[in-house]
């Protein structure tokens, strides 16, 4: 911009230093509390610089917006990691985004405007946008989409320097820039579209330009395709992908609209009421998501300004300075109209109408100055002018920093809505570094507390050796055990909060140590000695007790080697067959409790290692299945919430992940497993698994023999004299035998015609599991020859319950009814039990008061007629 002057330089640089003010100020207290999302891209970022763990495709976010990783990395690299430093990045991006409206404006404007004016309406835009509150706030909050609207305004200022110059530079710099913005956040989709309007307007009222320009703008659409490649390739190869975060949406979080609408008029009216907010919006209240004290987008004098530019817009469709802002705006709208279905603004959704806003306003004030000039004295104008532009804003800010602020910290209810508890415990422990910390598993697991605690505790590490043994160097001779005074508070993802008390984190010497969870009786000695210490409790600054910490001396054993797996598995899990070698073995798995009850939470331990540098970021689904497949209960999760993502497991450590199973609350008696596996999220598709302990077929891991217990009978059924039993696992404890309502004693003879049925009961008492399913035959043969002449089969538990899942000290009862075939020869006929297992035919030993029969069959009745 050569024809700039050096007084307007300077006005520029002193615009800018006051958007820096008012951005910078307070930064470490305002906003109020911490987002989930600034903390998973600070943890992205942390990842990348300590284990070269490259951010791409940010799965947290279920985007490819790297862009804010990476700006977060670079500063975490300078001034380490902490929500500050995130914050810090996308001030940066806010100051820039006040600098770049003014060249932006500049060259939208043109040569037909004097240069005076030209100017000026430049730093109006720029003024408009360094003196926003809501600007402010928003470049306050550390997310990805606050880079949005300073690549936009670069991508305006660029375009328009290529349109009006000319210069193949500029187009390919404008292509770049284009290319750029899609790596920040998904409404800069929508970027093209606004361009592919400014390419029409062009053509039907300035065709002259337009033929000039159209190897340029063809020259930016190459430059800008090819550094959008690795985007395009994604969306085509793995559709999901490219409307991933709206699938993952509810109709309050950004899902689709018209997914939770019932008919076309209701949704008609959410998007009719969604505009009319909008409208208010830009110079009125602010009513949605992520405002500060729902102030408006622009200041009342600015707000008056894009008034007069829309009036002058409508005068003339021509002029290209009104009109491809005006075109833009309901195009960067849509994003939001189309996202959720509850009627209020998001202001990140719709984030990418606030460079075109700036602008309109600042052009506008400059229309209304110079109509003033000729009605106002020079000192009257300019004082007024002033007073009308910085008055508001500082107004605001006075009132957000030293009452809104303040007011919200003092106010328990915003604390634990806004996340601030997990910041204040943060800040609790990072204070205290030189302690060593025990946090229940799931405070660690919130991203907040894991990003802000990672300034002081920074390598997530797992303790266990690749022989499945607990190592944990010089452990800790005391420590200080956090419990959260409100443990089921809710998540940031919306997800109900879980307190396994076996479950624990070990922040020690700069390390955050992801524990296998504690056995019983650690726990029990854990939780007994808190109980006997004194509590420091932590006390936030709206007076609310959010935390105890108990300092005791560690108590002896709990971190002492052991074996970590209860339940080894082997199980390798890898690309699809001959893809490439298999990158993570299963190792084994702990389980809260084998024994399930309808609407109770399973919690699960999986024991995982890498057995090389693993590509992705896998995420781990469990599922509680029955002997048919249903699902009764399943979760999928990125390990550690995010916070120990697959792609940072060493190969000389086992990594535990730990997962909650909330189990329906219509569990039928019966046997169940717990079905495990990695999910490729991009891909949608579970990772290939082979080894002794897989289901190839299901690309799975079927583990464990859970069940769901039968009740003990209600009544008794006949006592035995003496002491029958099969094999080592069962015992007969009772036994009934009747035929047509009357009763048939065991061992003797019964008068039972063809034609008849017998019905038989047994009480089984378990002395030991039994090793495999068995079932139980009643056969009915002549007493001169082995060969049944008729039979009866079930399996033990009768299928529904298999013999495998019985424990010893259960009591069960089967039923069986013998049909005695009505041509059966007139004979004697002796009947017979046995347990036998179905495979094979191979029998169970049947011993009858210490003797053991050497049919394995155990003689119970004879039949005679």
């Amino acid at each position: 911009m050569p024809q700039v002057r050096p007084a307007t330089a300077l006005w520029l640089l002193l615009i800018v230093t006051v958007s820096a003010g008012l951005r910078l100020i307070q930064l470490d207290q305002a906003p109020l509390g911490g987002d989930g999302d600034l903390a998973w891209i600070g943890i992205n970022a942390l990842d990348w610089i300590d284990h070269s763990a490259f951010p791409y495709y940010v799965f947290e976010l279920y985007a490819p917006e790297p862009l804010s990783v990476y700006a977060a990395a670079l500063l975490q690299s300078i001034l380490g990691p902490s929500f500050l430093t995130s914050r810090l990045a996308t001030v940066i991006f806010g100051i820039l985004l006040t600098l770049f409206l003014f060249p932006a404006t500049w060259w939208l404007l043109g040569e037909s405007l004097k240069p005076v004016i030209r100017e000026r309406a430049s730093l109006l835009a720029s003024l408009a946008a360094a003196l926003s509150m809501h600007a402010v706030h928003i470049s306050r909050l550390g997310l990805q989409a606050v880079l949005l609207p300073t690549l936009l305004a670069l991508v305006v200022w660029l375009t328009l320097w290529a349109w009006r110059s000319g210069k193949w530079r500029a187009w390919a710099l404008a292509g770049a820039a284009l290319a750029l913005a899609q790596y920040t956040y998904i409404p800069a989709r929508l970027i093209p579209l606004v361009l592919a309007a400014w390419f029409i307007h062009s053509l039907a009222f300035d065709r002259a330009r337009w033929k000039k320009s159209i190897k340029g703008w063809g020259l930016m659409a190459i430059v800008s395709f090819t550094f959008t490649l690795p985007n395009i390739i994604t969306f085509v190869t793995l559709p999901g992908t490219f409307s991933a975060r709206a699938d993952a949406g509810t109709a309050a979080t950004g899902g689709l609209a018209w997914q939770y609408t019932d008919s076309l008029g209701e949704l008609v009216s959410i998007i009719m009421q969604k505009i009319g907010l909008e409208i208010l919006a830009v110079g009125w209240r602010w009513e949605g998501a992520f405002h500060a004290m729902n102030s408006p987008m622009l200041t009342p004098l600015f707000a008056v300004g894009f008034a007069v530019s829309l009036i002058t817009a409508l005068q003339n469709r021509k002029q290209i300075a009104r009109w491809w802002p005006l075109l833009a705006l309901p195009i960067m709208f849509s994003a939001d109209l189309i996202a959720g279905a509850v009627v209020e603004l998001h202001a990140l959704r719709q984030i990418g109408v606030l460079p075109f806003v700036f602008i309109l306003a600042g052009i506008g004030v400059s229309d209304l100055w110079t109509w003033l000039e000729t009605r106002l004295t020079k000192p009257a104008l300019l004082a007024g002018l002033a007073t009308l532009m910085i008055a508001p804003t500082v107004a605001s800010m006075n009132v957000w920093l030293n009452e809104f602020i303040p007011s919200g910290y003092a106010n328990p209810i915003s604390g634990w809505k806004n996340g601030q508890i997990d910041m204040d415990a943060s800040a609790y422990i990072r204070s205290n570094s030189h302690q060593s910390f025990l946090l229940p598993y799931e405070e660690y697991s919130r991203p907040t507390i894991a990003y802000q605690t990672a300034s002081t505790y920074r390598q997530r590490t797992s303790p266990i050796r690749p022989d499945g043994t607990l190592d944990i160097a010089a452990p800790p001779d005391e420590i200080t055990v956090m419990t959260a005074h409100q443990p089921y508070r809710i998540r940031h993802n919306g997800r109900q909060a879980q307190w396994y008390q076996s479950a624990w984190v070990l922040l020690h010497q700069n390390q955050a140590v992801l524990l296998p969870p504690f056995t019983r009786g650690q726990t029990e000695m854990l939780l007994s000695v808190i109980d006997r210490a004194k509590p420091f409790t932590y006390i936030d600054r709206s007076d609310t007790p959010i935390a105890d910490f108990f300092t005791i001396q560690t108590p002896p054993g709990l971190f002492s080697a052991r074996d970590a797996v209860d339940v080894p598995l082997e199980a390798d899990f890898g690309l699809r067959p001959n893809a490439a070698p298999a990158e993570i073995r299963l190792r084994g798995y702990t389980i809260s409790e084998s024994e399930l009850a309808a609407g109770d939470t399973v919690f699960v331990t999986l024991y995982w290692q890498a057995l090389r540098q693993i590509s992705e970021d896998y995420e781990v689904f469990a599922q509680v299945i029955d002997d048919n497949g249903q699902v009764f209960a399943a979760t999928h999760d990125f390990p550690c919430n995010g916070m120990c993502r697959t792609r940072i497991w060493k190969t000389d450590r086992i990594t535990a992940t730990h997962h909650w199973l909330r189990l329906s609350d219509h569990l039928p008696v019966g046997r169940y497993a717990l079905n495990i596996g990695l999910f490729r999220m991009l891909h949608n598709e579970p990772l290939h698994v082979q080894g002794s302990s897989a289901n190839e077929a299901k690309d799975a891991v079927l583990a464990a023999h859970l069940r769901a217990p039968a009740p003990p009978p209600a009544d008794s059924l006949t006592l035995i004299e003496g002491k029958i039993r099969f094999g080592d696992y069962l015992e007969l404890a009772g036994l009934n035998i009747e035929s047509g309502n009357r009763p048939l004693h065991f061992k003797e003879t019964w008068h039972v015609q063809p034609g008849e049925s017998i019905q038989l009961s047994f009480d089984w008492l378990v002395i030991k599991r039994p090793d495999r399913d068995y079932s139980l035959f009643v056969h009915v043969a002549p007493s001169d020859s082995p060969m049944p002449a008729a039979q009866a089969d079930i399996a033990l538990g009768a299928g529904r319950y298999p013999a495998s899942v019985w424990r010893a000290g259960d009591r069960l009862r089967d039923t069986v009814a013998l049909d005695i075939p009505p041509d059966l020869p007139a004979k004697t006929y002796d009947v017979w039990l046995g347990i036998y297992y179905y495979a094979d035919g191979s029998r169970l030993a049947v011993t009858d008061s210490e003797t053991t029969s050497a049919s394995q069959r155990l003689f119970i009745g004879r039949i005679k007629w």
